[in-house]
């Protein structure tokens, strides 16, 4: 399954080291209010099955674990406690190589840098990538229309 290509219209890929994969997701900061929802996504390319991969969501500068998903599971005895009963992982994207976290709730401390990495297989066959995502929750979100 294949995210809407909407959702990447303003996107970047980065490829890591091991130049095995690109992950695609919005260069744009996402802004979303506060009591709201999010949701980050990203796409692994080309598609991989990650039902079977580790995928890891951290806030960048503090490390804190947002979600876990390991050995076809979510793993949430480590997330922050600032995330519990909030984030929900689309396990039916990852078969296509897409990953796709809630965040329900939103606070102002939501906002900042999102950290996501995957990691598939082992040894030589390892698949190491991920992303940076950047998170803006306020009381209001402005939309700017541009008209030709």
């Amino acid at each position: 399954m294949s995210l809407p290509s909407a959702l990447f219209k303003s996107c970047v890929c980065v490829s890591l080291p091991s130049g095995a994969s690109e992950v695609i997701f919005p260069k744009e900061t996402i802004h979303a209010v506060i009591g709201g929802s999010v949701t980050l996504s990203a796409q692994v390319v080309p598609l991989e099955n990650l039902m079977n991969a580790k995928v890891n969501v951290s806030k960048a500068l503090t490390n804190e674990i947002v979600h876990l998903y390991r050995d076809g599971k979510d793993h949430l005895v480590q997330q922050s406690p600032q995330y519990k009963t909030r984030t929900a992982l689309n396990h039916a994207h990852l078969e296509g190589g897409n990953v796709t976290l809630d965040i329900s709730k939103l606070t102002l401390n939501d906002s900042g840098f999102y950290r996501l990495t995957v990691v598939k297989g082992s040894g030589s066959e390892q698949l190491i990538t991920g992303c940076n995502i950047t998170l803006s929750v306020g009381k209001h979100v402005f939309i700017h229309i541009k008209t030709t």
